[in-house]
């Protein structure tokens, strides 16, 4: 997924770089039909790319979003439990991730914390607490651990092949909370179909990428070849002068 949005943002200025670079070259053909043409398919290629660049973020979102993939998957409820510790000035979120079928812990992907900031849920800004991580990836012992101030707050992991889960909302108060997350595979239907649309995507861009330099090279050749051939009939023509030039001078020295 992170793939598919990092070609897609990159094909997306790609494209307006080459939308500027070509309005440039038809404000300044002037009476060059050569580059106006250059700059009118640069722009028609790279419109071209964009719409294919948005096109492909929006249907990637739209398939994730119907077959609840890993990132945009459903919500899925998890317990939370407080420990019974002595009260403390801050409060300690920890847990663990798992994977659901196997009951293994998961040492990949990424554990957020979310918190009420009045009235509306965001991101908890870990770097104005201690410079702490946020989102954490969980440690050698599938383990996360955030320290905050008592608060509303939830959990959500997420990791490449699995459905992104959220826990429940929680009160942080005076004692340490524990929420484990148990993250479900993805199904083989959402494997296949995501293979397919990086396959489609990737081949596209080499298409376009391919057919651009196929038309540039074409272009330059067929300029080269002019200027040969102009070339080779400006020689033939100062051949065919010269003789006549120095006929007429002896002619005058006489």
């Amino acid at each position: 997924m992170y793939v598919i949005d990092m070609g897609s943002i990159v094909g997306g200025i790609m494209s307006v770089i080459f939308i500027i670079f070509g309005g440039f070259q038809i404000m300044t053909a002037r009476d060059d039909p050569d580059r106006l043409e250059k700059g009118r398919n640069r722009i028609t290629w790279a419109v071209l790319g964009l719409i294919l660049s948005v096109s492909t973020f929006v249907i990637i979102r739209v398939i994730a979003n119907i077959l609840q993939v890993p990132v945009f998957g459903p919500i899925v409820t998890n317990k939370v439990y407080a420990q019974e510790t002595q009260p403390v000035a801050t409060v300690q979120i920890t847990g663990r991730v798992y994977d659901s079928a196997s009951g293994e812990g998961l040492t990949h992907g990424d554990v957020y914390l979310y918190w009420n900031n009045d009235g509306k849920w965001e991101i908890w800004p870990g770097k104005e607490f201690n410079n702490q991580g946020n989102p954490q990836k969980p440690d050698e012992n599938s383990e996360y651990n955030f320290l905050v101030t008592p608060g509303d707050y939830y959990v959500k992991a997420k990791s490449f092949g699995y459905h992104s889960v959220d826990s429940e909302k929680f009160v942080a108060q005076s004692q340490p909370v524990r929420v484990n997350l148990y993250l479900e595979q993805a199904s083989a239907l959402w494997r296949i179909i995501f293979a397919i649309g990086i396959v489609l995507f990737a081949g596209l861009m080499i298409y376009m990428v391919g057919k651009m330099a196929i038309t540039f090279y074409k272009k330059r050749r067929i300029k080269q070849l002019v200027l040969q051939h102009a070339q080779m009939r400006s020689q033939q023509t100062e051949q065919v002068l010269y003789p006549q030039q120095d006929a007429d001078a002896n002619g005058e020295a006489k």
